[in-house]
C-alpha cells in the first residue's frame, strides 16, 4: 500500500479493495484451481499435451480462475522458462485469419510469414508451429487460452480447433488447449473429428453456495487490511488503523448479524446464484452510493444498490429480447409462480399453452424454441439449478426433462420489463 493511500477516505479504500482483482480470493474454487494448476504443471514439466474446457454461468469466475492459475503457474521455473501463453478471444479474433495473425504476433514469427501463400488454416498453423520446433524443441511448450470458446466452435468447419488439437496429438511441439465458455451445451457444438482429438476434460464451476459461504465472500471483498504502510508518521498510522478498524468492525457486524442485510444477500443469492460477479457489482454500487466522508455501510445501502441493479441492468436486457425469449421467461415464471426450478419440457409445455390462447402466430418449431431457451441461458437471465463442482466429461447439457433451470429475473422486474417492451400487443401477457 502506498503512503498516500493512508489519507484517502474509507469509501475510496473500499472501492479500491473491491475493484482490485488481485485482492479477490477465489473462495470455494480450491479444487478447480488445483486441478487446473496440476494440469499446467505437468504440461510445463513433462510436455504432457492436454485440452480442457472451463465452463460456468456468466459471472461465475471462469476468467478469474484461469488468470489466477496462470499467475501462480508463472512463478514456477519450468513454466516461466518454457511455456509461451497465447491468449485469444472469440469476439476479438472473430475469424481464422485474425486468429492466426494474433498467434504469429504472440509467437514472434510474423516476419517468417511475409510473402508466403498458404492453402488454408491447417497448412499455415502447421508452418507456424514448425518454426518453433527448431533450436529449442525439447523445452518449448505453447499454451492456447481460448476465451468464448463456443465462438471458435461455431466457425464453419472448425479448422482452427481441429488443427490445434491435431498438432497437440502429433507432439511436434507440446501444445495445451484451454477453452473458457459460458455455453451450457458447448460439447454438442464440436464436430466428430474435433471431439475425437479432445481430451474430454471439463471443469464446471459450481454456483450452489450456501448463505454462510456467500457472506464469507462478501467479507473478503469488503474487509480492509489494518496494516499501515511504511513511511508514514505515528499519528497518521494510528488514525488509519482506527478508521479501518471501525469500518471492519461494522462490516463484520452488518454481514454476520444484521437480519435486514442478510435478507438482501439471501435475495441476491436466490436471484443470481453463487456467482461472484453479481455480488461484486452489488457491493461496488452500495459503496459508491455512500456519501463522501467517513460513512459506514448499512443494510439500507445494500437494499438500494440491489434495487438499482435489478432495475438498471435487467430491464434493458428484457427490452432487447425477442418476443419468443420474453414469452419463455413469462412461461417459466408462471410455473409455480417461479418458486421452483423448471425443466425445458415444462417451460415448452407452458409456452405452447400460452401461445394457443394468446398468440397463435408464435407457435414455432420445437428446435427454434430450444435455441431461444439456450439464448436465455447464455445471457444469464436463466441458469442451471445446480452446477456440480470439479471435472467431468465434455458432454454438454441436454435440455431435457432431467435438467432443471431457474429464472434469474424477479417477478416484479419481469412485469416492468413486459410493460416496457416495445410494440407489445395489448393484453398479451395479462
Amino acid at each position: 500500500m502506498l503512503p498516500d493511500l493512508v489519507k484517502l477516505p474509507i469509501k475510496q479504500l473500499a472501492m479500491h479493495q473491491i475493484s482490485n482483482k488481485n485482492n479477490r480470493k477465489l473462495m470455494h474454487r480450491t479444487s478447480e484451481h488445483q486441478n487446473l494448476l496440476d494440469m499446467l504443471t505437468r504440461f510445463s514439466r513433462d510436455g504432457q499435451c492436454n485440452s480442457v474446457i472451463v465452463s460456468g454461468p456468466p459471472g461465475s469466475g471462469k476468467s478469474a480462475l484461469v488468470q489466477s492459475v496462470l499467475q501462480e503457474a508463472g512463478k514456477q521455473r519450468d513454466f516461466a522458462g518454457s511455456v509461451i501463453v497465447v491468449q485469444l478471444h472469440g469476439l476479438e479474433h472473430f475469424d481464422d485469419r485474425s486468429t492466426l495473425q494474433a498467434i504469429a504476433r504472440t509467437l514472434r514469427v510474423e516476419s517468417d510469414l511475409e510473402g508466403r501463400i498458404f492453402s488454408g488454416t491447417n497448412e499455415q498453423l502447421h508452418f507456424i508451429i514448425s518454426l518453433l520446433q527448431s533450436g529449442n524443441a525439447e523445452t518449448l511448450r505453447v499454451l492456447f487460452v481460448l476465451e468464448e470458446f463456443d465462438l471458435f466452435a461455431q466457425r464453419k468447419g472448425q479448422s482452427l480447433l481441429y488443427t490445434l488439437l491435431d498438432v497437440a496429438q502429433s507432439r511436434v511441439v507440446p501444445v495445451c488447449l484451454l477453452g473458457v465458455t459460458s455455453r451450457v451445451s458447448v460439447g454438442e457444438l464440436l464436430e466428430k473429428r474435433v471431439k475425437s482429438r479432445f481430451s474430454h476434460r471439463h471443469i464446471r464451476l459450481r454456483c450452489d453456495w450456501t448463505l454462510d459461504e456467500y457472506v464469507a465472500v462478501a467479507l473478503s471483498l469488503l474487509h480492509l487490511s489494518e496494516r499501515a504502510p511504511t513511511g508514514v508518521g505515528a499519528a497518521e498510522k494510528n488514525d488509519f488503523k482506527s478508521r479501518v478498524g471501525q469500518w471492519n468492525s461494522n462490516i463484520d457486524s452488518l454481514l454476520r448479524h444484521d437480519e435486514n442485510c442478510r435478507s438482501v444477500l439471501v435475495r441476491h443469492l436466490q436471484i443470481y446464484g453463487g456467482r461472484p460477479k453479481p455480488l461484486i457489482n452489488l457491493l461496488s454500487v452500495a459503496v459508491a452510493l455512500l456519501p463522501d466522508g467517513e460513512s459506514l455501510l448499512t443494510a439500507e445501502d445494500l437494499k438500494s444498490a440491489q434495487q438499482s441493479m435489478l432495475t438498471e441492468l435487467a430491464l434493458p436486457q428484457l427490452c432487447d429480447l425477442s418476443i419468443v425469449e420474453l414469452c419463455l421467461l413469462v412461461a417459466a415464471n408462471h410455473i409455480d409462480n417461479g418458486h421452483r426450478p423448471v425443466s425445458f419440457e415444462s417451460v415448452y409445455t407452458e409456452y405452447v399453452r400460452f401461445c394457443q390462447s394468446k398468440m397463435p402466430h408464435l407457435q414455432y418449431e420445437r428446435d427454434l424454441i430450444r435455441r431461444a431457451f439456450d439464448s436465455l441461458l447464455e445471457s444469464g437471465l436463466m441458469a442451471p439449478a445446480s452446477d456440480s463442482a470439479g471435472c467431468g466429461d465434455l458432454g454438454g447439457v441436454a435440455l431435457g426433462k432431467r435438467e432443471e433451470f431457474v429464472c434469474l429475473v424477479p417477478p416484479e422486474i419481469l412485469v416492468q420489463g413486459v410493460n416496457q417492451y416495445p410494440n407489445r400487443p395489448e393484453d398479451t401477457f395479462e
